[in-house]
C-alpha cells in the first residue's frame, strides 16, 4: 500500500470522526419514568437525576431555573458538545455556559413540560448537540421550545379526577385532611386494604359510626389507625370529621323479637335480641335511613329502623292504600324511601305529623314507618269479585307494585279474579287461587281474547321503541288516540302492532305502559 493511499485513508477517517455527533441521546433514554403516576400526589416515581438536574420528579411542578444544561452538554453533560475529545473545532457552543436553557424532553425531565412558567430561554438546543441557536422569547403553547408561533386552540378536559379538575383554574382543589385527625365512618361500611389500592390485601372493614385516626392521605385514600393501633387504608370519601353518634335517644322494640346485628346487614352476626317493649339507646341513623346504630352501654350494634319506635306499640286504625303505590319513608323529615305501599294493602294508622300530610303507620307485623296521608283511606278499595282473563302470555303478575317485586308467569286466556283497580287505572289487584297479586290493568280484560289481540289506545303522544329494552331506538312517535293490538310484553312496556288502515303497513314495536289504556 503506497504512502499516498495511507494518507487518503487517514484523512477520510479523521473527517468521519469530526462529523459524528457525540453524546446525542434519544429523548428520555436517561430517565426512567416507569411506575410514575403524575396524578398521584407525592409519588416520587423512579426518574433518575442526570447531570446537575433537579431531583424533583413531579412533571407538573415548575422548575426554578434549571441550570443543569451548562451549554449543550454533549457526551459528558458538562462542557458542551466538545466533539470527540480534542476535536476543538466543535466547541463553539461553550460560549453559552451558564445560560438558563429551555426545558427539553429527555434532558431535564423535572422542568415544567408546558413551559408556561419557565424563565425566558437564551439558548434553544432541543437535541443537545451544542449548536448555538438563539430564539426569541417563548411563544404560547410551545411545549418543546422550538420557537414556532403556532397557537392551537385550548383543549377542554374530558375527565375530572376525584371531583377536582386540575386544568380548570376556577376550581380550587379540596383542602387536604390534616394528619392525626379523628374522623368517623359515614358509609354503611368501608373496606380496609393494606395499600391504597383495591387490589391489595383486604384488612377487614369498618362500619358506620366507627372512629378512626387519619394519619395520612394519598389521593382518594386515607391511611387510618384504629384504637388498637392497626394501620390500613380506606376510601377518604367514606369518612367525615363530624361525629354522627350524637342522637342518644331511647327507643322501644316493636316486634316480639328484635335482632341487634353486629353490622348494618342482616347477614352479619347477631349481638343480642330485644323483646317487644325493651328500650335501647339509638346514637345514630345511617345516611340511607335504614339502620339505627344502637348501644346498651356495653356493646354497639345495628337494628333496622322500622323495628324501633319512640313509643311503645299501639294498635292503630285499619287503613288501606288507595293509590297505585306510595313511598314508605323512615322519617317524616328526611323522605328517604325504604319501600312502597301497594294498592289495596292494609296497614294501621298510628297518627299524623303536625300538618296532617304525613301519616305514621304500622304493619301487622309491627314495622313502623311513614307515608303520604292522602294515599290512605279507611274504606277498602279492593272489594270486587269480577272474573278477568290474561290478554297476553308472560311474567305479568307481581307480588307488589315495587320495582324489585317477584314476578310470576301466566298464559294468555288464564282466568283471574279482579279485586280492585287504583284510581289511575294503572294497577289491578287480582287473586290467583289463594294468592293476591298485582298486574298492569291493561294486561287483563273481562273476556277471553282467544286467538285475537286486545285493542289498546295511546292516551297521549307516545314513543314506539324498536326493541323490548328501554334504550332501544325509537321507531316513531304515535299520536294520541292511535289504536294498537296488544301482542305481548317487554322490558320497556307492551309489545304492540299498529292497526292497519288498509293503506299503510302495520308496524311492530314496544310502548311504555303509562302511554296506553284499554279501548
Amino acid at each position: 500500500m503506497t504512502q499516498k493511499t495511507i494518507r487518503r485513508m487517514a484523512a477520510l477517517l479523521l473527517t468521519m470522526l469530526l462529523l459524528i455527533p457525540v453524546g446525542i441521546a434519544e429523548p428520555g433514554e436517561d430517565t426512567d419514568l416507569s411506575g410514575y403516576n403524575p396524578f398521584a400526589s407525592g409519588d416520587t416515581g423512579t426518574a433518575a437525576a442526570t447531570d446537575g438536574a433537579a431531583t424533583s420528579t413531579n412533571l407538573f411542578e415548575a422548575d426554578a431555573g434549571a441550570t443543569g444544561a451548562t451549554g449543550a452538554t454533549g457526551a459528558t453533560g458538562a462542557t458542551g458538545a466538545t466533539g470527540a475529545t480534542g476535536a476543538t473545532g466543535a466547541t463553539g457552543a461553550t460560549g453559552t455556559t451558564g445560560a438558563v436553557a429551555e426545558p427539553v424532553i429527555g434532558t431535564n425531565q423535572n422542568a415544567d413540560p408546558l413551559a408556561d412558567n419557565a424563565a425566558t430561554p437564551v439558548v434553544n438546543d432541543p437535541f443537545g448537540v451544542g449548536g448555538s441557536v438563539t430564539t426569541a422569547a417563548p411563544v404560547v403553547n410551545d411545549p418543546f421550545g422550538v420557537g414556532t408561533a403556532a397557537t392551537p386552540a385550548p383543549v377542554q378536559p374530558t375527565e375530572t379526577i376525584s371531583g377536582y379538575n386540575p386544568f380548570d383554574p376556577t376550581v380550587a382543589p379540596a383542602a387536604a385532611t390534616p394528619t392525626n385527625t379523628v374522623m368517623y365512618v359515614t358509609a354503611a361500611n368501608t373496606r380496609l386494604y393494606k395499600k391504597a389500592d383495591e387490589k391489595s390485601r383486604r384488612m377487614g372493614s369498618l362500619t358506620f359510626g366507627d372512629q378512626v385516626t387519619v394519619t395520612a392521605t394519598q389521593g382518594d385514600w386515607a391511611q387510618v389507625t384504629s384504637a388498637k393501633g392497626s394501620k390500613a387504608f380506606c376510601r377518604l370519601a367514606d369518612l367525615s370529621a363530624a361525629n354522627p353518634n350524637v342522637m342518644n335517644k331511647s327507643m322501644y322494640a316493636q316486634l316480639a323479637r328484635v335482632p341487634v346485628y353486629k353490622n348494618p346487614s342482616k347477614r352479619s352476626g347477631r349481638v343480642k335480641n330485644l323483646k317487644k317493649g325493651d328500650t335501647i339507646t339509638v346514637v345514630a341513623i345511617t345516611s340511607d335511613g335504614r339502620w339505627c346504630r344502637v348501644t346498651d352501654g356495653v356493646k354497639n350494634g345495628f337494628v333496622p329502623t322500622v323495628y324501633l319506635d319512640d313509643a311503645p306499640q299501639a294498635t292503630g286504625t285499619p287503613v288501606w292504600c288507595v293509590a297505585g303505590s306510595t313511598a314508605i319513608i323512615v322519617n317524616p323529615d328526611s323522605w328517604i324511601e325504604i319501600s312502597k305501599l301497594s294498592f289495596g294493602q292494609e296497614v294501621f294508622l298510628v297518627g299524623y305529623t303536625s300538618n296532617n300530610t304525613v301519616a305514621k303507620i304500622r304493619t301487622a307485623k309491627g314495622y313502623v314507618a311513614y307515608c303520604d296521608a292522602s294515599a290512605l283511606s279507611t274504606a277498602n278499595p279492593a272489594t270486587l269479585t269480577t272474573p278477568v282473563y290474561a290478554q297476553v302470555t308472560g311474567r305479568i303478575l307481581s307480588s307488589s307494585t315495587a320495582e324489585k317485586a317477584r314476578h310470576y308467569h301466566i298464559n294468555k286466556n288464564n282466568r283471574l279474579t279482579l279485586l280492585g283497580i287504583d284510581s289511575s287505572q294503572y294497577w289491578a289487584l287480582v287473586k290467583q287461587g289463594r294468592r293476591k297479586l298485582y298486574v298492569p290493568y291493561i294486561f287483563v280484560g273481562t273476556s277471553r281474547p282467544g286467538k285475537n289481540y286486545k285493542v289498546v289506545v295511546t292516551n297521549q303522544d307516545a314513543p314506539m321503541y324498536q326493541g323490548p329494552q328501554a334504550n332501544s331506538a325509537v321507531l316513531a312517535t304515535l299520536p294520541m288516540g292511535t289504536r294498537l293490538y296488544l301482542t305481548g310484553i317487554g322490558e320497556s312496556g307492551a309489545k304492540v302492532t299498529t292497526v292497519s288502515d288498509g293503506v299503510t303497513q302495520a308496524v311492530n314495536g314496544y310502548v311504555p305502559l303509562q302511554y296506553l289504556r284499554s279501548e
